[in-house]
């Protein structure tokens, strides 16, 4: 099933009325969320609709369309979670937990070549998203949302620093690995690596420069 929204109604039909029973405690709640939360969601389908207003083909890319959709399932299941990243989750076992991460590891060693969602992880190894949640909390105190931002976030580094190819736009990477929201990828590469991409790039481009030939 698919549902259409449009950006100027997404907002409105996102903030329930105020005497609404899904913001209502006890046994009859229909769903049981946090304010921020509803904020979270309100923020993201916001930057999608300022980022394709400023870059209308933006969403035709592959990369871009599945980083917006994985971060969407991530802030819908946080709506119908009591706390940000919580799921409910079965007991599992510390070896199936560590099943679940080196099996995860061994497909993003596999697919080093493109950046990787958790919907797609989730189909790869056959496990529920709380599975794979549960994993890799239980092995990196992290979400698998984080680690695979993380992650791209290296392989934009990595291509900033390559010497292979034509020179790189710091935009042009960034989308191809499916950092659509530009404001917030630049936040995050600086909290993460300590200097802006483009820090990176000229670095880079200067160290090509002082280079010796080789003929």
């Amino acid at each position: 099933m698919r549902l259409t929204l449009p950006f100027e109604a997404v907002e409105t039909l996102l903030e329930p009325w105020v005497g609404s029973r899904l913001l209502q405690p006890g046994s009859f709640a229909l769903l049981q969320t946090r304010p921020t939360s509803w904020e979270h969601a309100k923020r993201i389908i916001g930057a999608a609709r300022e980022t394709a207003r400023s870059i209308p083909d933006i969403f035709e890319a592959e990369q871009p369309r599945r980083a917006l959709r994985d971060a969407l399932l991530k802030a819908a299941r946080d709506l119908v979670s009591w706390e940000p990243d919580a799921e409910v989750r079965l007991p599992r076992s510390t070896q199936a937990r560590r099943r679940i991460v080196v099996a995860a590891d061994q497909y993003l060693r596999v697919h080093m070549d493109r950046p990787i969602y958790t919907e797609e992880l989730c189909d790869a190894l056959a496990v529920s998203a709380s599975g794979l949640a549960d994993a890799f909390n239980a092995a990196f105190r992290v979400s698998p949302h984080r680690f695979l931002k993380l992650r791209r976030l290296s392989m934009v580094r990595a291509a900033l620093q390559s010497s292979e190819g034509p020179r790189p736009l710091v935009k042009s990477v960034a989308l191809s690995h499916g950092f659509w929201h530009l404001g917030q990828f630049a936040n995050n590469y600086r909290s993460t690596f300590g200097e802006t991409a483009s820090d990176t790039l000229a670095r880079t481009r200067r160290s090509w420069a002082a280079a010796p030939e080789i003929a």
